[in-house]
């Protein structure tokens, strides 16, 4: 005896089955997404993660530059510490780390950090990752989650304030040497022109001298004594901490999560920032698939990108990428 199916039936089993389907997605889509945890790492200028985000206030916040710290340890504790206890109160949550400027390097070198903590716990004492499962829980829900790194602050000698201290130093010695030629006549043409010839000179000379006993540029002495010296005076810049830049060579074959990379073709602040930000694209792409690159050509303000902007292409790209974040649950190895 054969069961007779009519072709009624059969589309009602078929428009049934995929109903069925449609629902079973929904309510794991749903489930995704309400273990979903935005997690904001400021940048140095910002007062804190600011309304309607989430994430740690760093000793620095605000431009505190005497207590300045940037993506050293004191910061980069914080920001465990809070992936930990987010982890705490939600053992499943998937994470969305998203880092702006000094607050991306601080994620860079946290991530390098619980990857290397068996090497270096003693990185961690102190702090609530007490063991190498603490540090596999933070990885694994970044790893199932994705990271937002926008206009990075990779190295603080890529910056422009040794640029602009160097053109105040030019112009405030050429006008010494002007007023030392014209006594206090400045303000004749004469007067000028020898305050910008002696400008230049100085620029000629320091950057020679420069070249001899710094490497490059009297620049790059600047950012070197800046670095090496005065920003260690706060108390809580370790000089020879690990840098966001260098960190990507620690974690480009665990980094494993969709990551969007967000930099300003013309920046006021960081000066080898498309360089910077590509070289880390070219590491990290090598070894996962999912690393987006995202140009913006003009910044508005003083570093900062249009809020807008950012906003519309995380939004687009996290969109485009959710059927990739619904990947298998990945666990640090």
């Amino acid at each position: 005896m054969h069961l007779r199916i009519s072709r009624f039936q059969q589309y009602f089993i078929c428009l049934s089955l995929t109903l069925l389907s449609l629902l079973a997605y929904s309510a794991d889509f749903k489930e995704s997404v309400s273990n979903r945890v935005s997690v904001y790492s400021h940048g140095w200028p910002e007062s804190g993660p600011g309304e309607g985000r989430q994430g740690p206030t760093y000793p620095d916040s605000h431009g505190q530059i005497w207590k300045a710290c940037f993506y050293t340890r004191p910061a980069v504790i914080l920001l465990a510490n809070y992936l930990k206890e987010t982890l705490d109160k939600n053992p499943n949550a998937v994470i969305d780390l998203k880092g702006k400027s000094c607050g991306a390097g601080i994620a860079l070198n946290l991530i390098a950090k619980l990857v290397n903590y068996q090497k270096d716990s003693s990185y961690f004492n102190g702090t609530q990752i007490k063991s190498q499962e603490d540090a596999n829980k933070i990885l694994d829900s970044i790893n199932n989650g994705t990271l937002h790194l926008t206009v990075p602050l990779l190295d603080l000698n890529h910056t422009r304030y040794p640029q602009y201290i160097e053109r105040v130093f030019n112009a405030l010695l050429g006008g010494v040497i002007a007023y030392n030629c014209k006594g206090k006549k400045m303000i004749t043409r004469s007067g000028v022109m020898i305050a910008v010839g002696g400008a230049l000179f100085t620029y000629c000379v320091t950057n020679v001298v420069s070249k001899v006993t710094c490497g490059s540029s009297i620049q790059e002495g600047l950012a070197t004594f800046i670095e090496r010296a005065l920003i260690p005076l706060s108390g809580n810049f370790d000089r020879d901490h690990l840098k966001p830049i260098d960190a990507v060579d620690i974690i480009k074959d665990k980094l494993i999560c969709p990551t969007l990379l967000h930099y300003c073709k013309s920046d006021e602040v960081l000066s080898n920032q498309e360089a910077d930000v590509k070289k880390v694209y070219d590491i990290l792409k090598k070894n996962n698939e999912h690393v987006h690159l995202v140009e913006s050509p003009v910044c508005e303000g003083f570093h900062n990108l249009k809020e807008s902007k950012i906003h519309a292409d995380h939004e687009k790209w996290f969109r485009n990428q959710y059927q990739r974040v619904q990947h298998e649950s990945v666990k640090a190895t």
